[in-house]
């Protein structure tokens, strides 16, 4: 989930320039991961991406993020709320459903608007 936390975080930055995103590198993952998350990102509705894959290999890139990759980059922006996030979720092993990510997010910045 950093891996897509990450890609989220430059796509919006470079999208807000109007440039198309073909190299993202992280010295943390593989191309070949790097590729499968942005893929299955797309599949989920999270980003707009180009496919221009051929029998040789895949080669998909992130064009933009769609409304539901707002919410979800919203929810987990913050450094703070994201280390809080990943303190929770390692209670049950670390993993599960990106929307029970954002809701677990979602909380936490309640929680810390609340006054009083």
């Amino acid at each position: 989930m950093d891996l897509v936390r990450a890609i989220l975080l430059d796509v919006e930055s470079v999208a807000q320039l109007d440039v198309r995103m073909r190299n993202l590198h992280y010295d943390e993952w593989s191309k070949a991961q790097v590729t499968y998350h942005v893929k299955i990102m797309g599949q989920a509705g999270l980003l707009e991406v180009f496919d221009i894959s051929t029998n040789d290999g895949t080669e998909i890139y992130p064009t933009s993020l769609t409304w539901a990759g707002h919410d979800y980059l919203d929810a987990v922006r913050s450094d703070t709320v994201w280390a809080r996030v990943k303190k929770h979720l390692a209670k049950v092993g670390g993993e599960a459903p990106i929307d029970l990510i954002r809701q677990v997010a979602t909380q936490l910045l309640m929680q810390s608007l609340e006054l009083g």
